[in-house]
């Protein structure tokens, strides 16, 4: 299941739609592969407890892998506040290796390789030539 877990809207339609073009874009050039979550942290904002049952995330993930055109690994990932007016994507680049030390929810290691883990982009990943997503 997607989309289950409530997001403050401009950051569902600003930051994070940003990473979805990424995805959208680079699955065109290659295949890839994308693992994301949810991090509890401050029950003081679960408005929807009571009346659906859903806490309200206090940040959310993605880690997006692929490969590059000469067939290496290429790796990318974030780690965002579930706030508004957030700036710019790439104040939230982490590691992978950053990722799993934050989480709590008992699920175990995000499935990429090790020697990936460790690897944080200095940038996010541009739009390719040709990707007519915005």
């Amino acid at each position: 299941m997607t989309n289950i877990a409530p997001q403050v809207s401009s950051f569902n339609q600003g930051i994070w739609e940003n990473t979805e073009v990424i995805e959208a874009c680079y699955r065109n050039l290659q295949r890839i592969y994308t693992w994301g979550g949810i991090s509890y942290t401050d029950n003081s904002n679960d408005y929807f407890l009571a009346s659906h049952g859903i806490r309200t995330p206090d940040f959310w993930w993605k880690v997006v892998l692929t490969k590059d055109d000469s067939g290496a690994d290429k790796i990318i990932s974030w780690f965002f506040p579930n706030q508004e007016n957030l700036g710019s994507l790439d104040s939230y680049l982490v590691s992978v290796a950053d990722i799993e030390a934050r989480l709590t929810d008992g699920l175990g290691a995000i499935p990429v390789p090790t020697s990936l883990k460790g690897l944080k982009a200095v940038t996010s990943w541009p739009k390719p030539a040709g990707c007519t997503r915005s």
